[in-house]
C-alpha cells in the first residue's frame, strides 16, 4: 500500500522520537521506497531489543522512513512523553472538538479531501454520485487493515459495495461526508460511522415489501409501529449473523431515527444520550429520504433542506443535529449559489 496514497493516515517521525523507550503503545510501520509499500516492522508492545534496533538502522540507511497511524497518535505521545510539536509531520493545525460518541474525532480537513467534497457537492444536485461512491471506498480501502476489528470489517464491506445508485448508498455516502467536516477522521471513528451507516436499514429486510413500498405519510398508525421497530431489528440482525460491533455503533444504528429534541423512535432519546455518529445518520438518511420520494413526493436537494429545517412536516418531524444541519446546508447552497 502506497503511503504517498494514503499519507493522511500514517504521521512520519524520526528514530529520535522514540526517545529511550524499548517498548511502545503503537505499532512502528515502515515505508520501503523501493516498493513504496508500508508494513509492521513492530507491533504495539512489542520489545525494539538490539537485534531490531540493528535492522531498523539498516533499513533507514537505505531510504526506509518510520511512520506511526494517526489512529494511535494519542497512545505513542503518551507513552514516548511528546507533543504534537516535537514531530515536524504533526505540526499542521488541529482542533479537537466535543464527542459524544466515544470516538476519536479532530477537525482536519486534508487536502485530499477537497476534491470528495466538491463531487458530492455536485452530487446533491445533480444525482450523479459515481465519482463519491468511488472516492469514499478508496479512502476505507486504504486504511490500515489489520489495526482493529471495526477497521477490517469496514474495509470488507468496503470490499463488497456494489456502486448501484440507491437510497442506501447516498446515506452511506452522505453521512460520511458530513461526518468528515464535522470532525470525524481518524480511521477508527470514520470505519465504524461507515460500518453503521451500511447496516442501519438491514432490519427492514424483516418488514413485509409492500409496506416498505407505501410513503411514509401513508402508513397507517398499525403499519407505522411496525416499521418503527427497523431500528432495533437492524441491530439485532447485524449481532445475529456475528459481525463484531463496538456498544457505540449498536446505539449508532438503533439511534438513526432519534431527534436531538427526543421526538424521534424507537425510544425517544435526547442529544446526550445519542452518539454524535447516530445524529448524523439519522440527517443524511432522512435528506436521501426526502429526495428520492420516500416521505412524500421527490424533492431536489433545496426544497428537501428546506423542508427539514423548517421541522414542519409531520413526515419528517424536526431535532437535528444543529452542526449538521449548518454542514448539509452549505454544501447544497454553495453548489447552487
Amino acid at each position: 500500500m502506497s503511503v504517498e496514497q494514503n499519507i493522511k493516515f500514517y504521521f512520519q517521525i524520526d528514530k529520535s522520537n522514540l526517545g529511550i523507550e524499548n517498548i511502545f503503545s503503537a505499532h512502528l510501520y515502515l515505508y520501503n521506497p523501493q516498493n513504496s509499500k508500508v508494513s509492521v516492522f513492530l507491533y504495539a508492545n512489542s520489545v525494539l531489543d538490539g537485534e531490531k534496533q540493528h535492522t531498523l538502522d539498516g533499513y533507514l540507511e537505505k531510504g526506509a522512513r518510520l511512520y506511526i497511524s494517526r489512529n494511535q497518535k494519542k497512545s505513542f505521545l503518551t507513552n514516548t512523553n511528546q507533543k504534537d510539536t516535537d514531530i515536524p509531520s504533526l505540526s499542521a493545525k488541529t482542533r479537537v472538538v466535543d464527542s459524544s460518541s466515544g470516538v476519536e474525532e479532530s477537525q482536519q480537513i486534508e487536502e485530499n479531501d477537497q476534491k470528495l467534497i466538491e463531487d458530492f457537492e455536485t452530487a446533491i444536485t445533480s444525482g450523479a454520485y459515481n465519482s463519491v461512491y468511488n472516492i469514499m471506498i478508496s479512502e476505507i480501502q486504504g486504511f490500515p487493515k489489520g489495526e482493529s476489528e471495526q477497521i477490517s470489517l469496514a474495509i470488507s464491506l468496503a470490499d463488497q459495495f456494489n456502486f448501484i445508485d440507491n437510497y442506501l448508498n447516498r446515506s452511506i455516502v452522505t453521512t460520511f461526508v458530513i461526518a468528515k467536516l464535522q470532525g470525524i477522521v481518524s480511521a477508527q471513528a470514520t470505519c465504524e460511522l461507515f460500518t453503521c451507516a451500511y447496516l442501519h436499514h438491514i432490519g427492514l429486510s424483516q418488514i413485509s415489501r409492500d409496506l416498505l413500498l407505501k410513503p411514509y405519510h401513508e402508513l397507517t398508525s398499525v403499519e407505522l409501529k411496525e416499521f418503527e421497530k427497523h431500528p432495533k431489528q437492524s441491530s439485532y440482525v447485524a449481532k445475529k449473523i456475528g459481525l463484531s460491533l463496538t456498544k457505540d455503533q449498536i446505539r449508532t444504528i438503533e439511534g438513526h431515527h432519534e431527534r436531538v429534541d427526543g421526538s424521534g423512535y424507537p425510544d425517544e432519546l435526547v442529544e446526550r444520550e445519542l452518539t454524535l455518529g447516530s445524529q448524523i445518520l439519522s440527517l443524511s438518511s432522512t435528506f436521501i429520504d426526502v429526495t428520492m420520494g420516500k416521505i412524500d413526493k421527490t424533492q431536489n436537494a433545496k426544497s428537501a433542506f428546506a423542508k427539514i429545517k423548517s421541522g414542519n412536516d409531520p413526515g419528517i418531524g424536526a431535532g437535528f443535529n444543529g452542526k449538521a444541519l449548518e454542514i448539509l446546508e452549505q454544501l447544497i447552497t454553495k453548489k447552487s449559489a
